[in-house]
């Protein structure tokens, strides 16, 4: 990068400074009526048997698709989806361009740092410029976003069995990291299903959430996610981010406390009492009834909930709350504003620097704008990735997850791309100055005592946070536990997912294996 690049970036930082680590969490208004049509058929099927293998042939998963948390909390979250094509539209003049022939790079590669520079721009706009509730001209331009979720239950712990229990289930509520998808835990959940003693308390329930940007929330929002490809490229398909040095504008803004926004929109007002009857169709309806005042997170006082760990119940359920990377901020933003919905937090490795670091663009934006993201097919991908180093750490369970479910195949072909777009993971990434990382950081001292925090970290010097700043972190935090996955690095649910799982085992036998004498 040059000193006139280095020289730009520090003034976006400057400004930038103050922006993401004050005010309080925007409150959950009731979802927009739908005003575009949903791509529903690119979705996998709606349910699946046997998501963890053999060992686990009673356990099935069932997806639904949930609104998003409205509005969202920075103005130009979404686009137009007038001026973001869809897939169909925008590659029609590609489709009769296969990748053998297209592979080869097109004249005029991106430029990565006038890439990041535009969006940095674009994200230090969105701090500026930050949603009011009231302005109904802002709420009405703002588009609903969606996301998809997974519920795994199994037939032997569900039903008739779980109510003659008379006890609340135990439920995981589960965030991936950016660039992943809900179904990377499958391998840990099936060694954790194989590692946890249940026979006090069985898990009953575990919900899985993809990112409204990424798996397969992606494939329902990209249309209002700014242009996904430019059909007037000489060469065929264009790899998604390019079109940003078109016009930056086509950009949307991401925020990432709205990610714990949609984790608290979900669990407040779509997670369904275990008990009650499935739903007909895909979508989980809106529950209206809440507590007074719930829904307005941050503008309530805080209720930390009971000290007793059996009655942090919330609708018939113990909620635990397990988040990585990304996702570990996420669920600092939900349990820090909603506390009492949580017995208890399990963070993987979270992406959460301290208040105190010394601010930092994430250029991990970079990678994410020039990395390859499509191929001749799914079977060609998983070749082609097991030769990169990065993946070569993974389980191959997590190889193969991540090949199955984090891409889909171009319609009318066997080609494969990625679910989500390069330039959407590189949002996530353009961190400015890491704001809003920090402020979920910052927001750890919110949490109760009351509630059991455990950090599982990718091993010494290998994870996202150095040793200092993790100890710094921890300040905030007394009373939380940490632990180290040996020979793990950040990406510790993939690479290493039955020491992760033996992690999560452990934790949830301490504290779920018998509540009677558990008091905090």
């Amino acid at each position: 990068m040059s000193n006139e690049d280095d020289n730009g970036l520090a003034t976006l930082e400057q400004q930038a400074e103050f922006l993401g680590l004050k005010g309080p969490l925007l409150p959950l208004l009731p979802p927009k009526s739908l005003t575009r049509k949903l791509q529903r058929e690119r979705l996998p099927r709606r349910s699946r048997e046997a998501p963890f293998g053999a060992r686990h042939p009673s356990w099935t998963v069932d997806r639904f698709i949930v609104p998003a948390a409205f509005p969202r909390s920075v103005k130009g979250s979404t686009t137009d989806p007038a001026s973001s094509p869809s897939e169909k539209a925008s590659c029609a003049t590609s489709a009769s361009t296969s990748l053998s022939s297209s592979s080869k790079a097109p004249p005029g590669r991106i430029d990565a740092d006038r890439a990041c520079k535009e969006l940095l721009d674009v994200q230090l706009e969105g701090l500026r410029n930050p949603t009011n509730p009231i302005d109904t001209k802002e709420l009405a331009s703002q588009e609903q976003l969606y996301t998809v979720v997974n519920r795994y239950r199994s037939s032997t712990t569900h039903g008739a069995v779980l109510r003659r229990s008379k006890e609340p289930i135990l439920t995981l509520v589960l965030g991936h990291a950016n660039g992943f998808h809900k179904e990377t835990f499958e391998p840990m959940l099936s060694d954790l299903l194989e590692q946890f003693d249940s026979k006090t308390r069985p898990i009953g329930e575990i919900w899985s959430i993809d990112t409204f940007n990424q798996g397969d929330s992606a494939l329902l929002n990209e249309d209002v996610l700014g242009k996904a490809c430019e059909p007037k490229w000489p060469n065929g398909f264009l790899p998604h981010s390019r079109t940003m040095l078109n016009n930056s504008s086509d950009l949307p803004t991401v925020n990432w406390a709205d990610h714990g926004r949609d984790i608290l929109n979900f669990i407040i007002s779509y997670l369904p009492d275990p008990f009650s009857p499935d739903p007909i169709t895909d979508e989980l309806p809106y529950i209206v009834a809440v507590a007074d005042g719930m829904r307005e997170l941050d503008a309530r006082p805080l209720f930390p909930g009971l000290s007793v760990l059996s009655k942090r119940v919330f609708r018939d359920r113990l909620i635990v709350g397990i988040g990585h990377s990304l996702s570990g901020a996420g669920m600092i933003y939900a349990a820090s504003a909603q506390p009492s919905l949580f017995s208890s937090l399990i963070l993987l490795d979270p992406a959460i620097p301290p208040p105190s670091w010394e601010r930092q663009v994430m250029f991990k934006s970079k990678g994410a704008f020039i990395r390859k993201d499509r191929w001749p097919s799914k079977e060609a991908a998983l070749v082609s990735l097991k030769k990169k180093p990065f993946y070569q750490t993974f389980d191959s369970r997590s190889m193969q997850a991540y090949v199955e479910y984090g891409m889909t195949t171009i319609l009318g072909s066997e080609e494969a791309r990625l679910k989500m777009r390069p330039q959407d993971e590189a949002l996530v990434f353009g961190d400015l100055c890491t704001t809003v990382s920090r402020r979920a950081s910052g927001r750890l001292a919110m949490l109760p005592t009351i509630l059991p925090v455990r950090f599982i970290c990718a091993d010494l010097d290998c994870s996202v946070l150095t040793e200092e700043a993790l100890q710094d972190t921890l300040r905030l935090i007394p009373h939380a536990t940490i632990v180290r996955v040996k020979k793990a690095f950040h990406t510790l649910v993939q690479e290493k997912p039955k020491e992760t799982a033996a992690e999560v085992a452990k934790h949830l036998q301490a504290f779920y294996g018998d509540l009677k004498f558990v008091k905090l």
